[in-house]
């Protein structure tokens, strides 16, 4: 069974079209002429495994999130447009977590993480982790930064490599505990 919502006003209209196959539920776009059987679903639910799928017609778990050229989740702070983001997207296997312009979602903002599958690297302020926890921040900030209330202690390198310590408190210590 099949239903489709058409505008008739329109010789060449597309359709919302919404059908039950083998006890799958799928929403989908199609063409004039082919319905849905030739578009990627916009949801489908499968009534068999419980498993809901947006942007794809083979939902892998629970909730499968599927799309090729843009973030797979996005949190606003509102419902308008012009509100800035922050979105979650998979691609090749690297986990990306970002901020973003209204227009512009996660593809041109440098990911605040990055969690690459295959190596188990993670990455805070870089798309490219190269060591199991990555650090990229400007040479002027700290790369990593400790507080014990309003006592700070930040690690830095700078564009020669070299490490500076600096600390709010008086001395730094390296202990050797042997």
């Amino acid at each position: 069974p099949q239903l489709a919502l058409t505008d008739s006003g329109l010789a060449t209209a597309n359709h919302w079209t919404l059908r039950n196959s083998n006890g799958i539920l799928y929403f989908a776009t199609s063409s004039a002429s082919t319905f849905a059987s030739s578009s990627v679903s916009a949801l489908t639910i499968d009534g068999t495994t419980g498993t809901v799928g947006i942007g794809t017609s083979t939902p892998y778990a629970r909730l499968t999130i599927t799309a090729s050229s843009s973030p797979q989740l996005v949190l606003t702070d509102s419902g308008l447009l012009t509100a800035n983001h922050w979105t979650f997207r998979n691609s090749n296997g690297m986990l990306y977590l970002a901020t973003s312009s209204p227009t512009s979602f996660a593809t041109s903002t440098t990911p605040a993480l990055t969690v690459d599958g295959t190596s188990g690297y993670f990455g805070f302020g870089t798309a490219a982790p190269a060591s199991k926890v990555d650090i990229v921040e400007a040479a002027s900030k700290p790369q990593l930064r400790l507080r014990q209330g309003a006592v700070i202690a930040g690690l830095y390198v700078d564009s020669a490599g070299d490490l500076t310590i600096s600390a709010t408190g008086e001395n730094v210590r390296l202990q050797d505990e042997n």
